[in-house]
C-alpha cells in the first residue's frame, strides 16, 4: 500500500541534547521514531526478544521500531504507554508484516483498561493464523467471524495477510470501539463504557514458536475533546 495513505507529521524535540522524533509526551501525541533512542513516552518489556530503532524498514522518514524474538522462553516483547487517568479517542500505527504465510507470534496494537481488564481491544496477528489478521473487542475476544484462512474464529478478519505496510488503528468514541485496518472498519462493538488508560505495541507467544521480526511506525494518539487534556 502507499505509504502516502497513513501520514503524521514529524516533529523533533530536543532533550537534554538528544533529539527525539516525536512530540513531547503530552495528549495528543504522536512518534516517528526518528531519533537516536526509543522516546521515553515507551516502557519497554524485553523478555526473549529486543525492541530497537531500525533502519531496515520504515513507513516513513528512515527509521522503524523494531521487535526481534529470540528463543530460549515465552516471549514478551512490548512497547507500552500508560496514561495517567483513562481516555478515549483513537490510536494508529503502521505495522509492517515479516511473515505472512507462517505460523509465528501474535502482533500488533493493543488497548486496555487496567482497571476493567476485560475492556480491551486489539488488532494484529494471531500466532496459529499465517493468512489472517485478527481484531476483537473484550475479554472474550468478540470480532468479525470473518471465513478466512485455516483457522478461522470470532477474531478473524476479511483482511488477508501480506508482506508490507499495513495501518491498525482503534476508535474508542462516546457509544462504540471501531477497529480498521488500511482505513477499512472490520468491526465496531457497541460499547458505550470502554475507556482505556494503556497502549501496546507487542509481539508475545509460545517459546516453541519460531522466532520472527515486526515493525513499528508513525505511531499516533488523538483523544475524543471530551477527554483532551484542558
Amino acid at each position: 500500500m502507499s505509504r502516502t495513505c497513513f501520514s503524521v507529521a514529524i516533529s523533533a524535540v530536543v532533550l537534554a541534547g538528544v533529539a527525539w522524533g516525536s512530540t513531547p509526551p503530552v495528549e495528543p501525541f504522536s512518534d516517528s521514531f526518528e531519533g537516536t533512542q526509543i522516546y521515553p513516552y515507551w516502557a519497554l518489556t524485553q523478555d526473549y526478544g529486543t525492541v530497537t530503532l531500525s533502519k531496515d524498514q520504515f513507513y516513513s522518514g528512515a527509521k522503524s521500531l523494531e521487535f526481534a524474538s529470540a528463543s530460549g522462553g515465552e516471549r514478551t516483547i512490548y512497547a507500552t504507554h500508560k496514561f495517567p487517568r483513562h481516555t478515549k479517542g483513537t490510536v494508529s500505527v503502521a505495522f509492517y508484516d515479516y511473515a505472512p504465510g507462517q505460523e509465528t507470534l501474535y502482533e500488533g496494537l493493543t488497548l486496555e483498561d487496567s482497571a476493567v481488564q476485560s475492556h480491551v481491544a486489539s488488532v494484529g496477528t494471531n500466532d496459529y493464523d499465517a493468512y489472517c489478521y485478527k481484531a476483537f473487542v473484550g475479554s472474550d475476544g468478540q470480532g468479525p467471524h470473518a471465513n478466512c484462512g485455516q483457522y478461522p474464529g470470532s477474531e478473524t478478519t476479511n483482511v488477508k495477510r501480506t508482506l508490507g505496510w499495513h495501518v491498525f488503528s482503534i476508535s474508542y468514541d462516546v457509544s462504540s470501539v471501531s477497529i480498521a485496518i488500511d482505513g477499512t472498519v472490520v468491526y465496531t462493538a457497541n460499547v458505550a463504557g470502554y475507556e482505556f488508560d494503556t497502549v501496546i505495541l507487542s509481539i508475545d507467544g509460545p517459546y516453541w514458536r519460531p522466532n520472527t521480526i515486526a515493525y513499528f511506525d508513525n505511531f499516533s494518539f488523538e483523544p475524543l475533546p471530551l477527554y483532551a487534556k484542558q
